[in-house]
């Protein structure tokens, strides 16, 4: 930001000083003097927000493209591997979350305030486990749903108490380009089946 506005200023005090017609013919008094730096200095301070704009504007559209491509990468992988894994009756969340939901549960709703209990296993999509309740209910120490991962927060949701479900969680949704170090690799696409054992508000 203070090259920004260094070089704004530098473009502005560059320029040949402006005449006032009107103040040609006084003696130019100290307000006429504050008055004219206070012009500067606010052309100075617009200009700087407009090249700040531009630059936060481009930036932002850089990162927005990259989650374009990043979104149609995972995409393609998610649809090799429901070929290989032969699944079917896929549904897909407006978030890019796919899912498949193999029994329903309940009809009572999970809230963003509650605490499930799940029974779970997460994987890459190279089959590779990287986290899992070894079969056992886990609440995960009392943790909310909406302390989880997007993914979960969204798809767990889609299912009653004994519901099950499997969720295909696209990177931005899970952990996104940090990763888990040692475990989940940066812009990993995890697969995950999810017992919804039960829950408590």
């Amino acid at each position: 930001m203070k090259e920004v506005a260094g070089q704004a200023a530098s473009f502005f005090y560059a320029l040949p000083p402006v005449t006032l017609p009107s103040l040609n013919r006084f003696t130019c008094n100290t307000t006429s003097r504050f008055l004219i730096m206070m012009i500067r200095s606010a052309i100075v301070t617009i200009l700087c927000s407009i090249l700040a704009l531009t630059a936060c504007t481009k930036e932002t559209s850089e990162k927005a493209l990259d989650g374009i491509v990043q979104n149609l990468q995972e995409d393609s992988l998610f649809r090799n591997y429901f070929t290989e894994k032969n699944i079917d009756s896929i549904w897909r969340d407006p978030s890019g979350l796919k899912y498949r939901i193999q029994k329903t549960g309940s009809v009572e709703s999970i809230k963003p305030t509650s605490v499930p209990t799940v029974i779970f296993t997460t994987k890459l999509l190279n089959g590779k486990v990287v986290q899992s309740s070894q079969g056992l209910p886990t609440n995960f120490d009392g943790r909310m749903l909406k302390e989880h991962i997007p993914g979960w927060q969204i798809g767990i949701p889609k299912i009653g108490k004994g519901g099950r479900i499997m969720l295909f969680i696209p990177s931005a949704l899970a952990y996104g380009s940090a990763g888990i170090s040692n475990l989940v690799p940066p812009n990993s696409p995890l697969v995950c089946e999810i017992d919804l054992v039960d829950f408590k508000d």
